[in-house]
């Protein structure tokens, strides 16, 4: 089991060489009074930036400054379709909102944050006149890359997670993540990120700190051995122990293992009354000698917080351990996901940990632990609210340690039992399967929890994975560079096009070209969907009626992109109506009109079937419904090539 866990490591990564811009270019700039010193930055290297600020509503304050109401998703629509009518093109998007936010008004700080950041994503992808551009997020003080880093920014780390489903569901924003130093002067970090921004390489994930640049990695994790005694932590039989999300079935296997361990006092809390199931494991637990106590609330609201907190302090033994497992899904695909939807998500596990942090800070516990995913740390298409959810939790444990405080938040894989991926059907769990991903035992995890209860560390991931098995599943255009000491060399120069279907096609006279894109496009929607192999889907029906998705749609477009090295958007995608309207579009963009046969660039690769169209299966490892949906993709798309 030592083998599934893993830690993000920062190395020092420099630039190979900066250059200066030769040529002017545009910039659009979200930012606010303190950062927009980096259009000064910038206009030193000839470069012009267009300025949004944060407002109540819609107003162009002058030829180069807008203004905006981050949580109006109109008004994001309204800026790109505006921008692109008067602009030729733009070198990148760098979003700053989320600097100068505030742990006391973490609402608010959200909105300037994830809010803003979803909606621009959507007018991005969505707006047919705008050629993709770069995407950069900026926060400040979010990562902990200098051990022990005083006081990070928790409130700025949900974007993060976010980015990193971003990155999987849009390649093509090519979304790059920079957290600056927050022990510098706003000028000096705005002219780090000036530096950046015009020399951007392969690295998506940076932090400056001192000057020093440094990239984030995925490592295995090493520990010294340790001897048996102290792997695991020692129960206190005077102390009591709070499991938020408790009543559900893997709160109820940890509550369980927790009594095997000596725990006497167990406080289960969740926000509906324990369902029969529920019921008898606590009965169980109870004959054993424990005292298992229910008591409800939400632990997203504070006053709900304080309330459990007063009723253990009043009846219980002294709390000593926190293990917060509260959570909620609602997945869907960014372009159509509500601020509302992702709100709701949020809630219980971005909330709900700061309530949790603020009131218990001054008790003397043993651990306070974050139930997390791995869908913060390595993204889930599907997931971008659950993935930001975690990310605060991930920040939230390295902001209690640099306190002096426990904290530790686990990104765990999706569990065999009791996890929310348990509760797929068997064909959506071969799905996770399929893209690497193995299902995490109740003992094995649990044993992997003991063991990091009592080691000196803030974040770890935990989950049983083939790696190069979930890496040929990464979208074409995802930068590897965060796991590149999982991928080999083979993997990283390996291409996905299906080179023998687009050669018949080149082939082929012009009239009989849309029917063999027709057939090829029915196999693989066929596929995607499930359908028995004599059994393909009319390509005049519609996509929505036959059973298709938005994730599955977003999935497909990845699928092409790879598989037939065209460009296509999801808001293209979206705009076609049926297979045999989709081929249309596709003909053009695979042979453009006057193109010549030996023109067709025919690679020798033999890869067809490493279908990079996972983008969004790629992640559905996590412990999660939709996305898991998508992981069946590798599988179909084998058996069809």
């Amino acid at each position: 089991t030592r083998a599934w866990v893993y830690e993000l490591k920062w190395e020092t990564k420099k630039h190979q060489q900066l250059l200066s811009p030769n040529k002017p270019g545009n910039w659009l700039i979200f930012a606010d009074q303190q950062t927009q010193a980096l259009k000064t930055v910038l206009a030193k290297q000839n470069q012009n930036c267009l300025i949004v600020t944060p407002g109540s509503s819609y107003k162009q304050l002058d030829d180069q400054h807008y203004q905006l109401n981050p949580t109006n998703a109109q008004e994001f629509q309204q800026l790109i379709k505006e921008l692109f009518t008067t602009q030729d093109t733009l070198e990148g998007v760098v979003h700053l909102w989320n600097i100068n936010t505030s742990t006391e008004e973490l609402e608010a700080a959200q909105e300037l944050g994830c809010a803003s950041v979803l909606y621009l994503v959507q007018a991005l992808v969505s707006n047919s006149q705008s050629s993709i551009v770069p995407l950069w997020l900026v926060t400040q003080g979010t990562q902990n890359v200098e051990e022990n880093e005083p006081k990070l920014a928790v409130q700025q780390a949900p974007v993060w997670g976010l980015s990193r489903v971003i990155a999987l569901e849009h390649p093509e924003l090519k979304c790059r993540r920079v957290d600056l130093d927050q022990t510098r002067n706003s000028l000096e970090a705005l002219e780090a990120l000036g530096k950046e921004l015009l020399n951007p390489d392969d690295e998506d994930q940076i932090a400056i700190r001192g000057g020093v640049r440094y990239s984030a990695r995925l490592a295995r994790r090493t520990q010294k051995s340790i001897s048996e005694q102290e792997q695991q932590i020692a129960f206190g039989t005077e102390g009591s122990y709070l499991l938020t999300g408790g009543l559900g079935a893997l709160g109820l296997e940890v509550a369980q293992w927790m009594v095997k361990q000596g725990a006497r006092h167990i406080v289960l809390n969740g926000r509906r009354t324990p369902s029969e199931t529920a019921q008898e494991t606590i009965q169980q637990l109870e004959q054993t000698g424990a005292k298992i106590s229910v008591i409800l609330g939400d632990v997203s609201k504070e006053e709900d917080v304080a309330s459990i907190l007063k009723q253990i302090e009043a009846s219980q033994a002294p709390l000593r351990g926190v293990i917060h497992a509260a959570g909620f899904l609602d997945d869907g695909v960014l372009q159509q996901m509500s601020w509302e939807r992702f709100r709701k998500v949020m809630a219980p596990k971005l909330q709900g940990a700061w309530y949790l942090h603020q009131l218990t800070q001054k008790l003397p516990l043993d651990f306070f632990v974050c139930f997390s995913s791995i869908a913060s740390l390595l993204g889930s298409p599907g997931q971008g609210n659950y993935a930001a959810a975690n990310a605060f939790m991930d920040t939230l444990a390295d902001y209690r340690r640099s306190m002096g405080l426990p904290g530790l938040s686990i990104n765990w894989g999706a569990w065999a039992q009791g996890g929310m991926a348990s509760r797929l059907g068997s064909q959506h769990q071969s799905r996770l399967r399929t893209t690497g991903m193995n299902l995490i035992t109740p003992e094995k995890g649990l044993q992997v929890l003991g063991e990091l209860l009592s080691q000196p560390v803030s974040q770890v991931g935990v989950f049983p994975i083939n790696w190069s098995q979930f890496l040929g599943q990464l979208p074409v255009g995802h930068t590897i560079s965060f796991l590149e000491a999982f991928a080999s060399r083979k993997l990283q120069k390996e291409t996905t096009k299906d080179e023998n279907f687009l050669e018949q096609l080149a082939l082929a006279i012009e009239s009989e070209r849309n029917q063999i894109l027709i057939g090829y496009l029915q196999v693989k929607v066929g596929k995607l969907l499930g359908f028995d192999k004599s059994k393909l889907p009319n390509p005049e029906l519609g996509f929505f009626d036959m059973g298709m998705d938005s994730l599955l749609t977003v999935e497909l477009r990845n699928l092409l992109s790879s598989n037939l090295g065209c460009s296509i958007s999801a808001a293209e995608l979206f705009g076609t109506s049926n297979i045999q309207n989709l081929a249309e579009h596709l003909i053009k963009e695979i042979l453009p009109e006057g193109q010549e046969e030996e023109e067709v660039d025919l690679d020798d690769s033999q890869n067809t079937q490493n279908l990079d169209s996972a983008q969004i299966e790629t992640q559905g490892k996590v412990d999660h419904a939709i996305a898991a949906e998508l992981q069946e993709i590798k599988n179909l798309l084998k058996e069809g090539n």
